[in-house]
C-alpha cells in the first residue's frame, strides 16, 4: 500500500473514532433524544479528507454510536443520513473552490446540515412511525446543526493554519 493510502486509511479510522466520541458525548434534549457535536467532526472530515473514506468513516462512527448507545432503531437511518451529509458537504466544498475558505465551510455545512434535518424528519415520521410528531425534533436538530457548523468551521481554520491538510497529500 502506498504511503498516501495508508495515511488516508489511518485518518479515516481516526475520523470514525472522532465522530463516534463527539456523537456519544451528548446533551439530552428532554424528548428522548440528544444534541451532540458529531456533525462537526463529520464536516471537518469531509473538508479535510473528502471522498469515500470520509463518507464511510463518518456514517460508521455515527451509526455505531446509535447502535451501542441505546438508539439501535436509529442506526440504519443514521448511517444513510450521515453518508448523504458527507456527500453534500464534499460536493458543495469542492464546487466552491473560488470562494473564501470561511464561506466555503459555511455553505458546505449548511448543505450537509439541511440533509440532516430533513433526513431525520423523514426517517422519524415515516420509518419510526412518528408522523407529524417528528416535527418536534426539528428545532433541536437545527440547534445541533448551527453548533456543528460553527465548531467545524473554527477547527478547519485552525487546522489549515497548522497545515494538517498537507499530511493527507
Amino acid at each position: 500500500m502506498k504511503k498516501q493510502a495508508i495515511r488516508r486509511l489511518v485518518f479515516a479510522a481516526m475520523l470514525a473514532s472522532l465522530v463516534f466520541v463527539a456523537t456519544w458525548i451528548a446533551i439530552p434534549n428532554g424528548l428522548g433524544g440528544n444534541i451532540n457535536l458529531g456533525d462537526s467532526m463529520l464536516l471537518l472530515g469531509s473538508w479535510l479528507l473528502g471522498g469515500a473514506w470520509s463518507i464511510v468513516a463518518c456514517a460508521l462512527g455515527a451509526s455505531l454510536t446509535d447502535l451501542l448507545g441505546g438508539y439501535a432503531m436509529y442506526s440504519p437511518g443514521t448511517f444513510v443520513i450521515k453518508a448523504l451529509m458527507g456527500i453534500a458537504a464534499i460536493l458543495v466544498y469542492r464546487c466552491t473552490k473560488k470562494l473564501p475558505s470561511l464561506l466555503r465551510c459555511v455553505l458546505s455545512g449548511l448543505a450537509a446540515e439541511a440533509v440532516m434535518v430533513v433526513g431525520y424528519l423523514v426517517y422519524e415520521a415515516a420509518f419510526l412511525g412518528l408522523g407529524v410528531g417528528a416535527l418536534i425534533g426539528v428545532p433541536f436538530n437545527l440547534l445541533q446543526a448551527a453548533a456543528s457548523i460553527l465548531v467545524a468551521t473554527l477547527l478547519q481554520i485552525l487546522l489549515r493554519k497548522a497545515r494538517v491538510d498537507e499530511l493527507l497529500g
